[in-house]
C-alpha cells in the first residue's frame, strides 16, 4: 500500500469538487472516494464487456473446429455472424 497525494488537479477541478460536495452534503475526501469508485467500476466493467465480446466473437465468427470444417457453414453465415459481432 502506498499514500497517494494528487496536488496538481486545477483549480476548476478543485471548485467543481468544492461546489459538488457541497450540493451533496458530503466532504471533497467523501466526494473523491465516490467519484473515484464509480470510474474504477465502469472500468472494470468496459474491459470485462469488451473481453466477452471479443471472447464471443472468437467462438461465434466460425474458429471453432466444427465451423470450420462443416460444409454447411457458408461464406455468407461467416459474414452475417461477423456483421453481427462488430455490431452486437
Amino acid at each position: 500500500m502506498f499514500a497517494l497525494n494528487i496536488r496538481d488537479i486545477g483549480d476548476r477541478r478543485k471548485a467543481a469538487l468544492d461546489a459538488e460536495a457541497k450540493a451533496q452534503g458530503v466532504p471533497v475526501s467523501e466526494l473523491v472516494r465516490r467519484l473515484v469508485d464509480e470510474g474504477l467500476e465502469r472500468s472494470r466493467s468496459a474491459r470485462a464487456q469488451q473481453g466477452m465480446r471479443s471472447g464471443s466473437h472468437q467462438l461465434i465468427s466460425g474458429s471453432s473446429m466444427t465451423a470450420d470444417h462443416n460444409p454447411a457453414y457458408t461464406l455468407a453465415d461467416r459474414e452475417r455472424v461477423h456483421t453481427f459481432c462488430r455490431h452486437g
